[in-house]
């Protein structure tokens, strides 16, 4: 264990590296610290880049770098894994209200998606062997694709290259999800759809009962027309692999 002084010197190194001025630090050279300091920089600027290259793009340079100087300034980083630090710079961002300073509203839309297929991408392999692939999809509770998220957004941050979005603000559902070959792809999902399907990946409901219930007060027309292309919906989660089969039993 650190004695208090050790710990003191530190944190008092640690804080010079993150802007601070340095304080009383017996025995050490200020020259030297600079290497470590614009060290820290260059992983930590290196790291957050990586993690939103489509954010960079829609900023100014100048905006983009104050972002990382205040984030690596003034933010105290809960988890001490590099790859997870990105995270935070979510929270930091709606702390510090970027979106209205750089009158760019999607920012933190943007954020939270980029933020999610790194997260997913990066995610641990997991064994998922308890399940069935030949049973009916529809009878029984089915099994997803572990690595799958649900992003509820208020911007089409997907449509950003097709033209300005800042007139369409709404609701935009998403199911990304990472394929065997390790590549993060998303399709978009309706309110209804979403529904269904973080229903399904929550509860023992199989698909026939959760859509007999969410569908009970309707009538019989409007029950099969939506049964019908839910069930097609279904068919395609299947096909791309985002459901893998039933669950064990």
């Amino acid at each position: 264990m650190l004695n208090e002084e050790t710990k003191n010197i530190q944190e008092r190194v640690a804080a010079f590296c993150l802007g601070e001025e340095l304080r009383d630090v017996p025995a050490v050279k200020p020259k030297r610290l600079e290497n470590y300091k614009r060290l820290i920089y260059s992983i930590m600027t290196e790291a957050l880049e990586n993690s939103y290259p489509i954010t960079r793009e829609q900023l100014s340079e100048y905006d983009w770098e104050l972002m990382l100087v205040e984030f690596i300034a003034e933010h105290k980083c809960k988890n001490p894994q590099l790859f997870l630090m990105p995270g935070e710079f979510i929270d930091f961002a709606i702390h510090k209200n970027y979106a209205e300073q750089f009158n760019l509203p999607f920012l933190i839309d943007l954020l939270k998606f980029e933020w999610v297929e790194v997260a997913i991408h990066s995610a641990e392999d997991v064994d998922f062997l308890d399940y069935k692939v030949q049973e009916d999809l529809f009878n029984a509770p089915l099994f997803f694709l572990p690595y799958t998220e649900i992003l509820h957004l208020n911007y089409p941050v997907h449509a950003l290259k097709e033209g300005d979005i800042l007139n369409k603000v709404g609701d935009y559902f998403y199911l990304i999800y990472r394929q065997p070959n390790g590549t993060v792809q998303y399709i978009q999902l309706t309110a209804l759809t979403c529904q269904i399907v973080n229903n399904l990946m929550e509860s023992n409901f199989t698909f026939t009962d959760l859509m007999n219930e969410m569908l009970k007060a309707e009538s019989e027309e409007i029950q099969k027309t939506v049964f019908d292309q839910a069930k097609g919906f279904i068919a395609k989660l299947f096909d791309l692999g985002i459901i893998l089969g039933v669950r064990g039993i």
